[in-house]
């Protein structure tokens, strides 16, 4: 258990420090090479498989929530 919450959290992290990177530079993440760049500064550490796999797992995570906020999606609606 304790290990799939640091996964987790290391998971949220590379998005975080991804998506902030890519406003900075005002640039959109599509493929998993900054997400990679990023996750060798923070975790030099990991092997490279643990850190394509959790990179993997943070482009999903990005990709998957490019979409507009639901809430604002509802207002623009009406």
């Amino acid at each position: 258990m304790a290990q799939v919450d640091y996964k987790r959290a290391m998971v949220e992290r590379l998005v975080q420090t991804t998506r902030d990177e890519a406003a900075y530079r005002r640039r959109s993440v599509e493929t998993i090479d900054p997400i990679i760049r990023a996750g060798r500064k923070m975790y030099p550490y990991l092997s490279e498989r643990e850190l394509i796999d959790c990179a993997s797992s943070a482009l999903r995570v990005i990709l998957s929530n490019r979409g507009s906020d639901p809430r604002q999606m509802t207002f623009i609606s009406y």
